[in-house]
């Protein structure tokens, strides 16, 4: 442990230079910020004003510990164990992906369209569990299913539920089985950020993503990469009650998708994410 003690703003100058090697500055300093607010107890703004202020001798020995686990490259997120997203907070770990800021907008679209009805929804692949449970935040009338293949990963989405003081109905299911079909019920609205990075993409992927998120909610195989999103069609085209689907997608086979959808007799429809990529489909009948 360092013998003197650190102000703030030394501590988030150590930080941003030990993580340079790998990330680059704009993200090692977005990292630095997250280390120090989570060890402080400071926002950003917070931080910005007590730039000055020495850190406690606990603070500090936390800090470089951190700091050390964060040069392995292991993601911010696992480290803190924890992920913001949609105003909300989630405990993350390595059974869980890391929940992105494209899917906030998957969960703004469904938002939008359902208004204040009371409908059902039906989650395929929780993860932590974010979607429904910002789902269920911001439109209370929703009732909500999650199914998810990993167990590890739905005890983790229902400490979430609980965290953030909502009520989500979490069941473990391999929806790729159609005869689990029968035992999840029906529902008015499908949504879903199913695995869809192709095996032959991992060669371009950052390696703090490969290394330490989970394979199983990542990945599809490359001989057949819309998997979910068929099961998707093929459950919603038997549901009597299913009115929208509601996707976060793969851009490389985004339009391939659409026509899924739209042969399948449902008005779909593409939007870009904020990297201006064809990312989400909503599709209606």
């Amino acid at each position: 442990m360092s013998i003197h003690k650190l102000t703030i703003a030394a501590a988030l100058q150590i930080a941003r230079k030990g993580l340079a090697s790998q990330y680059e500055p704009g993200e090692a300093q977005v990292i630095a910020d997250m280390l120090l607010s989570h060890i402080s107890g400071l926002d950003r703004l917070g931080l910005r004003m007590a730039m000055q202020q020495e850190m406690r001798e606990a603070e500090q020995a936390n800090f470089e510990q951190l700091l050390e686990t964060l040069q392995t490259g292991r993601p911010v997120q696992y480290v803190l164990g924890v992920a913001d997203f949609y105003g909300l907070k989630f405990r993350v770990n390595e059974d869980t992906l890391i929940p992105r800021p494209e899917t906030e907008e998957l969960v703004e679209k469904v938002l939008a369209w359902v208004g204040k009805k009371p409908l059902k929804v039906l989650e395929v692949g929780t993860g932590t569990g974010c979607i429904a449970i910002a789902l269920k935040k911001y439109a209370p009338n929703l009732e909500l299913l999650s199914v998810d293949i990993s167990e590890a990963a739905l005890k983790i989405a229902a400490e979430n539920a609980l965290m953030n003081g909502v009520e989500v109905q979490f069941i473990a299911c391999d929806f790729l089985d159609q005869s689990k079909w029968p035992g999840i019920g029906d529902f008015d609205i499908v949504v879903s950020n199913p695995p869809y990075i192709l095996e032959a993409e991992a060669a371009f992927m950052e390696k703090h993503v490969l290394s330490f998120e989970p394979h199983n909610a990542l990945f599809v195989t490359d001989n057949d990469p819309q998997q979910f999103y068929k099961a998707i069609l093929d459950w919603a085209g038997q549901s009597k009650r299913a009115q929208a689907v509601f996707l976060e997608l793969n851009q490389t086979f985004a339009s391939g998708t659409l026509e899924l959808y739209k042969d399948a007799g449902w008005e779909a429809v593409l939007h870009k994410d904020l990297n201006d990529n064809f990312r989400i489909l909503a599709a209606f009948r």
